[in-house]
């Protein structure tokens, strides 16, 4: 017997939306404080943001579309360099652990500086990498956007321009 294409299709597609995930591992909706946050940045001043990519489980290769804003490694095949900036995105949110405290803060600010980031996400994503540290702590950022509670909060930080 043979299944027709668009039956094997429409299975797998169903599959994909209660995992909430298709084959290029992105996802296929937003949770409520995600889709909140995005709103928020679109209605913000223009200027770079930083988050996981898709591949990461993260919102950035949905920024530049839903907010008109440009990300940093928002996706393998759009973002030049993908590869080595999604390496730069992890050490950012995740820095080595042989760094000191404050040689990762050193590190970090360095990165916002280079990048010339106004706006860093802080979701579950970033929260999930093993030893994640979270941006607010740095003293160039301020908190100007908060949704969801626990699991599910998304926290956009601004930088402070002096």
């Amino acid at each position: 017997a043979t299944t027709p294409t668009l039956a094997t299709w429409f299975r797998r597609a169903l599959a994909d939306i209660e995992t909430n995930t298709c084959e290029g591992m992105s996802r296929l909706f937003f949770e409520g404080a995600e889709g909140d946050a995005l709103n928020w940045l679109s209605q913000q001043p223009a200027g770079n943001v930083l988050a996981l990519s898709a591949q990461f489980g993260g919102m950035a290769t949905y920024v530049p579309a839903l907010s008109g804003k440009r990300a940093f490694a928002s996706h393998w095949g759009e973002s030049p360099h993908f590869g080595d900036q999604a390496k730069r995105t992890l050490r950012f949110y995740a820095p080595p652990t042989r760094l000191t405290p404050d040689d990762a803060a050193r590190s970090r600010e360095q990165m916002i500086r280079e990048l010339d980031l106004r706006y860093v996400l802080w979701t579950p994503a970033e929260r999930s990498l093993p030893h994640s540290l979270d941006p607010g702590a740095l003293p160039s950022l301020h908190r100007a956007f908060v949704a969801g509670q626990g699991e599910t909060q998304v926290i956009i930080y601004v930088r402070s321009r002096s």
